[in-house]
């Protein structure tokens, strides 16, 4: 199947993937935006294997800068003749690129990045809508790390809804000169780890064939200096091994890898991103809330209840967005109240063009609930009992109440704060669980349908001071 999933044959089951095979100047997540012409994709991939810079090429050309990055960027989509011929004499290239580039065709064998608009594969990342926020000092930790030699494998890991995926393609679109090619795969309707080769293999448009998948993967990557995004892995851990495969065949290739739990193969290097701070946070809530209701008018009287919405919500950016609409009907001060009483019930109704996963918060915490074990779910839901961030001897007085869990406590722990439904409270020196009010609503929830919450409520009761 992989193999008809990655060409489209007739009576193949497609992998639903997003792809897009070369990023660049806005090749970020979130809208619609035009296709990058043919011509574009040519001439920035000639120019970066001259290694030459725009102003390089400019000199050597007699063209403005201005002028290369507009046929780099699309937006001259049909230069004349004479402007062709002086960038293939400035390249300096030889039949048959030289006539390729005169003739606005693509060259055969060179990669998906060539292929007619018709063969293109489906789901093309678009533009985004709103821009990055508050976001700066990770985006320059990711560009730090996938720009370093020695590192050839991030992983941007974090809880559900902090904004992973928005963040690695950011740092993808910024770094796209540094690189010959930029993939990306998004893995975010798929779920089983056999699927993640073909979706990789659908981006990459690595060709059928009777050679093991890998094989074909791995040729064609080749020796080329590739950035290939992965995004949404989580599901798919099992299949890391194809990646550490990957890495090791092709030398020149650097993985970006978005998941909410490590891979936990040689060579990682995870950048945990936590939610936003207070001020970030209520930026993104007030920028959501004026696209949502341009007649709006916050200013400071309404700052307190946009804090608390902020602080209820943990600073989460998707659970921001999924509640700044409701600013049409309640006032700022009236959503912080109903935030607080029932915020799952409110957090939905995402935008359309999200992953299906991503459109209300319930779905969004499921996800990473279901990466769980059976024993790891149980605790998830008896932890969420407690308020606050309660001392490893508490949780052993209250985690059995409604019942034995197989599995040492501390192992069982560690499965939840791999996924991030658990954090480590680091404002003590003693070992303490923290849980964000969004996803411990989620748990409280899970905790009553389980009939769970009876006894486990009682065995907190007889804590005292123990917590």
């Amino acid at each position: 199947m992989c193999r008809e999933a990655a060409h489209g044959e007739p009576g193949a089951s497609r992998p639903k993937v997003e792809v897009q095979e070369r990023i660049r100047y806005g090749g970020v997540p979130g809208g619609p935006a035009p296709t990058t012409p043919p011509f574009a994709r040519l001439l920035r991939r000639l120019r970066l294997r001259a290694r030459l810079t725009q102003e390089e090429l400019a000199d050597r050309s007699g063209l403005s800068v201005e002028a290369i990055s507009a046929l780099e960027r699309g937006f001259r989509r049909h230069p004349r003749r004479a402007t062709r011929a002086l960038l293939a004499d400035a390249l300096g290239l030889a039949a048959p690129e030289r006539d390729a580039l005169l003739a606005q065709t693509p060259l055969p064998g060179r990669g998906p990045q060539l292929r007619p608009a018709s063969t293109m594969p489906q789901g093309e990342v678009p533009l985004p809508p709103t821009r990055l926020i508050g976001r700066d000092a990770d985006l320059e930790r990711a560009r730090e790390l996938v720009g370093r030699a020695d590192v050839r494998l991030v992983t941007i890991t974090g809880p559900a809804g902090v904004g992973k995926s928005r963040l690695a393609l950011q740092v993808a679109h910024e770094l796209a000169g540094e690189f010959e090619e930029v993939v990306l795969a998004s893995l975010a309707a798929l779920s089983g780890p056999d699927m993640a080769g073909c979706a990789i293999a659908v981006a990459l448009g690595a060709p059928a064939g009777p050679q093991p998948l890998v094989d074909r993967l791995a040729a064609r990557i080749g020796s080329r200096r590739l950035l290939l995004v992965v995004d949404d892995f989580e599901l798919l851990v099992p299949a890391a091994s194809l990646l550490a495969e990957l890495l090791a065949r092709c030398t020149e290739l650097t993985l970006l890898v978005t998941s909410r739990r490590p891979l936990r193969i040689r060579g990682e290097h995870e950048l945990a991103v936590q939610p936003l701070g207070a001020a970030p946070a209520a930026g993104l809530f007030a920028e959501r809330a004026l696209a949502a209701a341009p007649e709006l008018r916050l200013g400071g009287a309404e700052a307190p209840a946009i804090a608390g919405i902020c602080a209820a919500l943990d600073g989460l950016p998707l659970a921001l967005e999924l509640a700044a609409p409701w600013v049409r009907m309640l006032s700022p001060e009236a959503l912080d109240a109903q935030l607080r009483e029932r915020r799952l019930d409110l957090l939905t109704q995402g935008a359309q063009d999200l992953p299906e996963h991503q459109r209300t918060m319930r779905d969004t915490l499921r996800r990473s609930y279901e990466l769980l074990s059976e024993e790891e779910r149980a605790l998830f839901r008896r932890l969420s009992v407690f308020d606050g961030s309660p001392t490893l001897s508490a949780v052993r007085a209250v985690y059995e109440a409604a019942g034995p869990l197989d599995g040492e406590l501390l192992q069982l722990a560690a499965g939840l704060l791999d996924v991030h439904l658990v954090r480590r409270d680091r404002r003590s020196d003693e070992l303490r669980f923290g849980m964000l009010e969004t996803t411990r609503a989620f748990g409280r929830e899970l905790l009553r349908a389980a009939g769970e919450a009876d006894a486990t409520s009682r065995a907190h009761g007889r804590l005292g001071d123990l917590t």
